[in-house]
């Protein structure tokens, strides 16, 4: 099930609103299926971030899973993650793939999710708590 997200409070500038992308399907929606949602932390203009989401979209054609993905505009923008956190939660997903913002401001949100026994597996960036399953890393030494 698709969740619009709807619109996120810049805390930049308290008077404006900045939309958040909602989660579109990366693969064919199989009814039955599990449901895996991937936020990234730049959804635009990255190839980085683009290798990531076709891996997903392989993943779930690899592991017959729907596949979903959203991310925020801004890669600093840790409050339309969280509210793409919400979202995924509210549709009933079944796994979550994060790629955190911000590891420390959303730890509250990963722990109100790791608590309903949604797993949770971080890429790119680990954060200060243990509420994930596992974590995916980039080697940055070999990738220098």
């Amino acid at each position: 099930m698709l969740i619009p997200v709807g619109l996120c409070k810049n805390t930049d500038d308290e008077q404006s609103i900045k939309p958040v992308p909602d989660f579109v399907p990366l693969n064919e929606i199989v009814e039955g299926r599990k449901d895996i949602y991937l936020i990234v932390k730049i959804i635009k203009n990255s190839s980085y971030w683009q290798v990531i989401i076709d891996g997903a979209k392989d993943g779930g054609n690899d592991f017959d899973c729907n596949v979903y993905c959203s991310g925020s505009y801004v890669e600093t923008d840790w409050e339309s993650q969280e509210k793409l956190l919400d979202a995924a939660v509210t549709a009933g997903v079944d796994a979550i793939l994060l790629a955190p913002n911000n590891s420390v401001l959303l730890s509250g949100k990963m722990d109100e999710i790791y608590n309903k026994d949604i797993p949770i597996v971080l890429v790119d960036t680990i954060t200060n708590i243990d509420s994930y399953d596992v974590c995916y890393l980039t080697d940055n030494l070999m990738a220098g």
